[in-house]
């Protein structure tokens, strides 16, 4: 798959979050959380409830594009917990979200040291990497997220269509 050597600011922001924000739960996962199937959210693993919390109040204010608070509360929860990925991917897609792509790719980049198979930071340092103008790397990223969750493959290419009507592209 071919991605636009460049893709408008705003809508790319947009698609980090909808990344970041609204994963779907596989049945299993869902079994093993009553409050991420009820959310349709990936379920937070955590040794603290406090940092679960701090998690989840961020990704919820992503999801309402207050993201200066959601990295408020993601920072927490990384303070309280800094082995949790999600945290740290989620943090960067806010950040990324601000403009500051050097901070995302930190984020995104630790995420992936914490959990080498965690498909949607794959993705989202493949947006990341779009923003930076760096075709080739984000294809590999890209790429690696498929590897590892082509369900992710068919919500990209829908959000790539979305992205291209939007900006007239």
């Amino acid at each position: 798959m071919r991605h636009s050597r460049y893709i408008g600011p705003a809508a790319l922001l947009l698609g980090a979050l909808i990344f970041s924000a609204c994963e779907p739960v596989e049945p299993n996962r869902a079994a093993s959380s009553p409050s991420a199937a009820t959310t349709g959210k990936i379920p937070v693993t955590t040794s603290s409830e406090e940092a679960r919390k701090e998690f989840l109040a961020g990704r919820n204010l992503s999801e309402k594009l207050q993201i200066t608070d959601s990295i408020a509360h993601y920072d927490k929860a990384i303070s309280l917990d800094p082995q949790q990925p999600y945290a740290y991917n989620n943090r960067g897609s806010a950040k990324l979200a601000k403009g500051d792509l050097d901070g995302a790719l930190e984020d995104i980049t630790k995420s992936l040291t914490l959990d080498s198979e965690n498909a949607e930071a794959y993705c989202n340092l493949g947006l990341v990497q779009l923003a930076q103008h760096k075709e080739a790397e984000s294809t590999e990223s890209f790429e690696k997220c498929y590897q590892r969750d082509n369900k992710l493959k068919a919500r990209f290419d829908k959000l790539t269509l979305q992205i291209k009507r939007t900006s007239g592209k």
